[in-house]
């Protein structure tokens, strides 16, 4: 390679080693970490907003839903199922 494309390049690891910070390989003794990295999951406040309205919704549904389902497939006799059947005479 020229000498300027050589220049170019350290020139160029030289700003990135100033804006994002040299990391010395040679001083990294361990480089596994000692646990298994765990995922984090974290909701957002406006997802935890979603869970916590849908979850509101689904009890406010079942309290109203049970009474209704509960008065709808009781079944009382009507008063005409409790008269005797009576007959007429000849």
């Amino acid at each position: 390679m020229s000498d300027s494309l050589n220049k170019q390049i350290s020139d160029y690891f030289a700003y990135v080693d100033e804006v994002q910070g040299a990391v010395d390989i040679a001083a990294v003794t361990d480089p596994q970490p000692t646990q298994p990295l765990q995922p984090v999951l974290r909701a957002s406040p406006r997802m935890r907003g979603w869970v916590v309205g849908l979850a509101a919704a689904a009890v406010v549904a079942a309290l109203v839903l049970v009474p209704l389902l509960f008065i709808a497939f009781v079944h009382e006799p009507d008063v005409a199922d409790n008269v005797p059947e009576t007959t007429l005479p000849p």
